[in-house]
């Protein structure tokens, strides 16, 4: 039986790495990874080096790439819904996936500064439809697919959460917002889930990403927060993605 794996937020970063974990995984011999994000060429090399991974570890692997932006909440169902389609195979009715994961990955950190300061209403709708409305959405649509109901016998959902969710950090305001929301929303549903459900809130500590340069040189990061990213990048104490 095969394991499905969904990544979104896959072109790098943490959505890269986890997918390399998994494939790497010597437990998983059989798995289709569907990468999710917005950079094509980032969705390439992650593919590339997955196709590597198998070989080096003679499983099977099936890797799909979808250039997909959460934030555009118009086209979003119809894409995902799509994209589900191509992955629920049928073999006389039964399933051909064991258990299904989902890692809900993708986000933003914009916009940075003074949570008095916000000056664009289409800007921070934009940030709260990437960080928040797609992101609880696609968890629930994911249960909603890939479930008992349709034959799977484990379903785990992993929201990407942070130190964010449950700290205030001058200056990233919104974002340390969406994350709080993103975790209640989690834990919620994993109360409400039955037999068969896992929903996990995993908050990996500082990586250096794209987000965390972002954070370091931006004009409008509070100082006291910039420095100390700045501290843990040149003292090399970030988390390790590998």
């Amino acid at each position: 039986m095969t394991t499905l794996l969904f990544v979104t937020g896959a072109s790098r970063g943490i959505g890269q790495a986890v997918a390399q974990a998994f494939v790497q995984n010597t437990a998983i011999t059989n798995v289709r990874v569907c990468l999710l994000g917005r950079d094509v060429d980032g969705l390439t090399k992650t593919s590339e080096l997955l196709a590597k991974q198998a070989d080096a570890g003679a499983k099977e692997v099936t890797v799909t790439s979808h250039v997909v932006d959460l934030s555009e909440l118009d086209s979003l169902e119809e894409k995902i819904t799509d994209i589900f389609q191509e992955l629920i195979s049928t073999n006389n009715n039964q399933t051909l996936y064991e258990r299904a994961i989902l890692i809900n990955n993708a986000g933003s950190i914009d916009p940075i500064g003074k949570s008095s300061q916000l000056t664009s209403l289409q800007t921070l709708r934009a940030c709260n439809d990437l960080n928040v409305t797609s992101s609880i959405w696609l968890s629930s649509y994911f249960i909603r697919h890939f479930s008992q109901n349709h034959g799977i016998q484990s379903t785990t959902v992993v929201n990407i959460s942070s130190l964010c969710a449950i700290q205030p950090f001058k200056t990233l305001g919104v974002y340390c917002a969406g994350k709080a929301y993103r975790d209640m929303f989690h834990e919620t549903m994993a109360v409400e889930e039955e037999e068969g459900v896992k929903i996990l809130n995993y908050a990996p500590g500082a990586i250096e990403t794209n987000m965390t340069r972002t954070i370091i040189e931006s004009e409008n990061i509070d100082n006291e927060v910039g420095e100390n990213m700045k501290k843990m990048r040149d003292e090399n104490t970030y988390v390790k993605l590998s």
